[in-house]
């Protein structure tokens, strides 16, 4: 503001824009000026804590010396241009700024170069630095990879569409038991396990094996599929073995699963399902 302002009054008093542009540079100049020799005034030491600048100093610093050279250089194309002895003493200006504005260790450096003695050579040690360093490989220290884990493929399409006979219901059952095994065991790598023995069970039982007519209906022996032929024990038995089984996973799936409205509808004619008997 107060340079606008400063301009301002510069051209209501009749300086042209390139007077008036040049004459900021030199204000700009003069605040850059005042600020090193108030830096210099006040003991400034870059080797010493307590007499060094902060960061935010040495940045408004810098700032006013990059926007006063920014500004000298668009006098270039101006009617007035920038004179050799402006540009020469401002060039020292900036120096300066960069020096006094130098990072400790910089500064520690240039004093090591013109040789100082061993007490400046002190202050740039880091004690326990040498951990950083690259110097040696540290391959043998990340060990052995881990092993990628052996994932088996689980072929939902095994089960199929459609039963005709006992041995193609046992069929089904051992397959929907041993890929609900597959699926249990490789929990940690498949997602969704629960989900997808819940839906493989339940298109089993409701779309794939029929279901029994009751003892009492009188087209029982022509119809139904359980009463068409006769059946042997050691069927009966596998029949039964593999429901057991399918009746486990379907309870360990259904109390896995958030509870809700929809999956009432698949629990309970799914439960009702395996408990009837064929």
């Amino acid at each position: 503001c107060a340079l606008v302002a400063l301009g301002a009054a510069l051209r209501a008093s009749g300086l042209t824009s390139a007077e008036a542009a040049y004459a900021d540079v030199l204000w700009r100049w003069t605040a850059l000026q005042l600020a090193l020799a108030q830096a210099e005034s006040a003991g400034y030491d870059p080797l010493e804590p307590r007499a060094r600048l902060s960061s935010s100093e040495c940045e408004l610093l810098r700032f006013g010396a990059r926007k006063l050279c920014g500004c000298a250089s668009s006098l270039r194309h101006s009617e007035l241009a920038f004179s050799a002895a402006h540009a020469a003493a401002l060039e020292a200006t900036c120096a300066a700024v960069g020096a006094v504005t130098a990072p400790p260790k910089e500064a520690a450096l240039e004093l090591l170069g013109e040789g100082k003695g061993a007490a400046v050579r002190g202050m740039c040690r880091f004690d326990l630095f040498g951990r950083a360093l690259r110097g040696r490989s540290v391959d043998h220290l990340a060990g052995e990879s881990a092993l990628p884990p052996v994932v088996l493929p689980v072929e939902l399409s095994l089960v199929p569409d459609c039963v005709s006979s006992y041995e193609d219901v046992c069929n089904a059952l051992r397959h929907a038991v041993h890929l609900c095994e597959l699926l249990a065991n490789q929990q940690g790598y498949i997602p969704n396990t629960y989900c997808l023995r819940v839906s493989l069970l339940q298109h089993l039982l409701t779309a794939v094996i029929p279901l029994p007519l009751p003892c009492s209906h009188p087209q029982r022996a022509s119809r139904c599929f359980w009463a068409a032929s006769p059946m042997r024990y050691e069927t009966q038995a596998d029949l039964l073995r593999l429901l057991n089984l399918a009746c486990r996973h379907f309870a360990a799936c259904c109390f896995s699963i958030r509870v809700t409205r929809s999956f009432d509808a698949v629990r309970l004619p799914g439960g009702a399902n395996l408990a009837t008997p064929p």
